[in-house]
């Protein structure tokens, strides 16, 4: 249940503190990996379960993920989609003390529960490129056509990360809690993307 709250964190600071996000992003990298870092190294400490476990890394795509449904004339959809690349970013950063911990219990301490799960390895193996393509000096050397289509496969790594979830939840009630979040997003994407989408990914491909 604590992603909720992170979720709920980030999209008001997404909403109230976007131009300051942009302008400080540099200084949000570097602190929120040393963080990481640290929470990686000390793991004892109950703080660090939000980065060990996952639940911070997961708020952050989720905010990132739902921006791409939200209404295009809201204020909400327009302060969270100009900091969708730091949210990204941020995301990624946080979430890589969980893959690490995962990969290291994977391979080395015979697997979780006796259960190779490789789902969570390959979404953020996906998550690699996009990670690196967030960057802005790194999208500067693409087409926006070709960006688009790296970028594009964050999908398979939204749906890669439901996958991974409903296989390893601790807890009914976090069952219960991934599905409320993510299958709305599954059923109304596709309908988004016929109403709203459509044209721009014709009208792209036309320009490249």
């Amino acid at each position: 249940m604590i992603t909720l709250a992170f979720i709920a964190l980030i999209i008001l600071a997404g909403y109230f503190l976007s131009k300051s996000i942009r302008k400080n992003h540099t200084i949000l990298y570097i602190i929120f990996t040393i963080v990481s870092a640290l929470a990686f190294f000390i793991s004892e400490i109950p703080i660090t379960m939000a980065f060990n476990k996952g639940f911070l890394g997961l708020a952050f795509f989720y905010v990132v993920m739902i921006n791409g449904i939200l209404p295009k004339k809201k204020s909400l959809y327009k302060k969270l989609y100009s900091i969708r690349a730091e949210l990204s970013i941020l995301g990624f950063i946080v979430l890589t003390p969980h893959a690490i911990k995962f990969f290291i219990d994977m391979f080395f301490n015979s697997g979780i529960d006796g259960i190779f799960d490789f789902v969570g390895l390959i979404a953020y193996v996906i998550m690699i490129p996009l990670f690196i393509t967030s960057f802005k000096k790194i999208r500067a050397k693409f087409s926006f056509y070709n960006w688009k289509r790296i970028q594009n496969f964050a999908y398979f790594a939204y749906l890669l990360i439901f996958v991974h979830l409903i296989m390893n939840y601790s807890l009914p009630v976090n069952l219960i809690l991934y599905l409320i979040l993510f299958i709305p997003y599954i059923i109304y994407k596709p309908i988004y993307y016929f109403k709203y989408e459509k044209d721009f990914y014709k009208k792209l491909k036309k320009s490249r």
